[in-house]
């Protein structure tokens, strides 16, 4: 419940009224459903009495009184149905929107624990869920306490002792009900997150469908899951042998009601106690009732289930890290583009320092090559600027302004960041090149694909810029993706530009392209790249070597090729396999 209730209050905050609105018609059948039978009842006593033409207008305004409570019922569900169909869809929508918003402001460390087919299954689970709580709630749960309570004024009139059998049936029926399933809370859960992993595995195998097919692991990818469908069903089957269960001690209880119901109705006959009209009476409240609870037996197993989704999708909220604010803090005012790191300490959980007091300035309009071995921290300080994680102590500054005091959003819109791998949204080339700058016109989309070399590409396929790229851009080759990224920077036209191995799966002829149109990119501008191939720094103003966290080097490309340490051996190591890669070549026959 810690986690249903404040979710369940957010959500349905600005939805009130028709929620009231449900618990109208709730109270409006309990109410009619009883009238209907009181009215049956007087009928059936006056009929019965042998004096119905002289209570003749009794009479008709009893028929007429059940024909109205007749026609209320067909307006009430019509008035249901209204609510329902404003109520639903909205809520669905606001739901969705309020998952959605906590997933896209998780720590980066999130998105590396889960699949992305499970975050889509739980938002699924979430929207669809929670509207079908509160209609059980509000549906059945509500009408049939309603009905229950006014059902016991009904019986009390014919004899006090069927509203208290009923009662204690009551007691014995929701006690054991609610002990039954409290000993089993977490079967429709465990169901739920079998069923969650069941489909992350289905669409890490779709996502993957290219490497299942090149190293020919169809076979056992079908055997992984089957392993994961396996758990779920017997999960699934184990909730609901203890739903059987659970019915038959409901079905069980009842059925002794029924029996002390009737042999008290069998005395009250004998004894002349009861009318025909209170026989019926009780008779027609016991099959309501009946009808009432067994409706909600089944109800309470939907509910279950429905809770039991809603707790285990909640559940990846369940952490103590704050959501990200892409808005709080000042606005970032940049005029050089100067990036220090003042005494920075930082390390990853669990593990120890890898950056211990770390003092770096790098003057506005500056490009700066970050190289060394894989895990020396290159990407580390890229993401640190980039406050994709927070440092433990020191000072992160861009223009003398420190970045903890600086809105995410305002961060962001000043620096532009080409990644190793450039994944495109399954939208437009157009959508894709604006995402730079989303109020961009097409003239200006146009220019930035210009410049990034890659207009005339665009321009040369079947819908041009109104092709889709696919999924994860995939309909597009690598260099094609890497320029599309280009052009986003392009139209950004951010004044600090960060490049993580932006080139390094590209061949010669496509990096040429890149390399030109990062060059024209770059002007102006403070640059870092982090990249592996050493050749294509050559041109930068500077090289800060990394080694397990520390710069161990600091200086242009002639000067450290000169200097007996690290980036002469990376250097020369390099340059070696160059040279064997082309000889080789020669000697192919």
């Amino acid at each position: 419940m810690a986690l249903l209730r404040p979710f369940f209050i957010a959500v349905t905050r600005s939805y009130r009224k028709h929620i009231g609105g449900l618990l109208g018609v709730a109270l409006g059948r309990a109410l009619i459903i009883n009238l209907q039978a009181y009215i049956v009842k007087r009928l059936i006593d006056t009929v019965s009495g042998g004096a119905v033409v002289a209570n003749h207008r009794l009479v008709a305004s009893l028929f007429l009184g059940f024909l109205a409570l007749s026609l209320g019922f067909v307006l009430l569900f019509r008035f249901y149905d209204a609510i329902i169909a404003q109520f639903v869809p909205r809520l669905k929508k606001t739901v969705s929107l309020y998952i959605v918003h906590r997933i896209l402001r998780q720590p980066p460390e999130f998105y590396q624990l889960h699949f992305a087919g499970q975050l889509t299954n739980r938002v699924n689970d979430i929207s669809y869920q929670t509207p079908e709580v509160i209609r059980i709630v509000t549906d059945h749960f509500m009408t049939s306490i309603l009905t229950l309570i006014l059902v016991l004024v009904n019986m009390s009139m014919v004899s006090p002792r069927f509203a208290y059998l009923l009662l204690g049936w009551l007691v014995v029926f929701m006690t054991g009900s609610l002990w039954i399933l409290s000993r089993n809370s977490t079967l429709t859960k465990k169901a739920a997150e079998a069923r969650t992993h069941m489909i992350g595995r289905l669409v890490d195998m779709l996502v993957n469908i290219a490497s299942i097919r090149l190293f020919g692991r169809a076979n056992h990818e079908e055997s992984l899951f089957h392993l994961h469908a396996k758990e779920s069903a017997a999960r699934e089957k184990k909730r609901d042998l203890f739903f059987m269960r659970l019915h038959g001690f409901q079905g069980l209880s009842f059925w002794l009601f029924e029996i002390g119901s009737c042999w008290w109705l069998y005395q009250g006959l004998m004894a002349g106690h009861i009318t025909a009209g209170g026989f019926i009476l009780i008779f027609t409240l016991n099959l309501q009732v009946l009808d009432q609870f067994w409706n909600v037996s089944k109800d309470v197993r939907k509910f279950w289930d429905s809770i039991g989704l809603i707790k285990q999708a909640l559940t990846i909220f369940q952490h103590n890290v704050p959501l990200e604010n892409d808005q709080e803090g000042s606005t970032l005012k940049v005029s050089q583009g100067s990036i220090t790191f003042d005494h920075v300490c930082f390390g990853y959980p669990n593990q120890e320092f890898l950056f211990n007091n770390k003092t770096l300035v790098i003057p506005g309009g500056q490009k700066v090559g970050l190289v060394g071995h894989s895990g020396s921290g290159k990407s580390t300080f890229i993401n640190l600027i980039l406050r994709l994680y927070d440092i433990q102590s020191g000072d992160i500054l861009i223009d003398n302004q420190s970045i903890r005091n600086i809105s995410k959003r305002s961060l962001y819109e000043t620096i532009s960041i080409i990644p190793q791998e450039c994944y495109l949204f399954n939208r437009s080339i157009m959508e894709n090149i604006r995402y730079g700058r989303l109020e961009a016109s097409d003239a200006e989309v146009y220019e930035a694909a210009r410049k990034a070399h890659i207009h005339d590409v665009i321009q040369d396929l079947p819908q041009g810029y109104d092709t889709m790229a696919g999924e994860k851009g995939m309909r597009l080759s690598g260099g094609q993706r890497q320029r599309v990224a280009i052009a986003r920077a392009f139209l950004k036209n951010s004044p600090i530009v960060l490049l993580d191995e932006a080139t390094s799966h590209l061949d010669a002829v496509t990096e040429s392209l890149v390399q030109e149109a990062l060059n024209e990119l770059f002007q102006g501008k403070t640059v870092l790249i982090v990249a592996h191939r050493l050749s294509t720094l050559q041109e930068v103003d500077r090289l800060c070597v990394f080694d397990r966290g520390s710069i161990v080097q600091d200086g242009d490309h002639d000067t450290l090729i000169q200097q007996t340490g690290l980036y002469q051996r990376l250097w020369n190591a390099q340059m070696k396999k160059a040279h064997a890669s082309d000889h080789l070549s020669l000697h192919i026959p």
